[in-house]
């Protein structure tokens, strides 16, 4: 690949997926593209030549644990993750098979968080800590007020974390894991 940031996205043969790499090459992201559908992946690296962007294609069915750990290999060096992997399963309530639900427990899930955490290091003290949550929540209901701490949270912090500054807090306090080529 060349000297361009790096990007993962999972799903990225259509939709959201596609959409991300599209955009993400249009601004000068090189791209690792992983779904299931080869034709459409190469279909998509073909187009992302076009903005310049060299396209490692991983065919990869990220229900599975092999399609989990071709991810994470593939990940190794990126800067940036969109984890958008997913399907919409409709059935009524007891027709779905443990295989099934299994299989989609590691693509919208367990998949999800191994990827991450093979490839981000996040430092402890970026965490809230429950106390501060549950004393926040009081204090707030003693005063009659009504409180739904994560939503509060999310909404108060939401257009900090967007901002520039602290998205460079973001990548001097986070580190990528170094992962072994075994």
């Amino acid at each position: 690949m060349s000297k361009r940031q790096l990007a993962l996205i999972t799903g990225a043969s259509s939709g959201i997926g596609r959409e991300f790499a599209v955009r993400l090459a249009r601004n000068g992201y090189d791209i690792v593209a992983v779904a299931r559908r080869r034709e459409l992946l190469e279909s998509l690296a073909s187009e992302l030549q076009s903005f310049g962007a060299q396209t490692l294609v991983v065919v990869a069915d990220l229900g599975t644990r092999v399609g989990v750990q071709s991810a994470i290999v593939a990940a190794s060096n990126v800067d940036f993750l969109i984890l958008n992997a997913g399907i919409t399963r409709a059935a009524r309530v007891g027709t779905t098979s443990s295989d099934e639900i299994s299989e989609l427990n590691t693509l919208l899930a367990t998949g999800v968080i191994e990827i991450c955490e093979a490839v981000v290091q996040v430092p402890k003290w970026l965490w809230i800590n429950s106390d501060d949550v549950v004393n926040a929540a009081l204090k707030g209901l003693r005063k009659n007020k009504s409180v739904v701490v994560p939503g509060i949270v999310y909404r108060l912090a939401r257009p900090f974390l967007g901002s520039g500054f602290a998205q460079s807090i973001w990548r001097r306090t986070t580190s990528r894991k170094k992962l072994s080529t075994n």
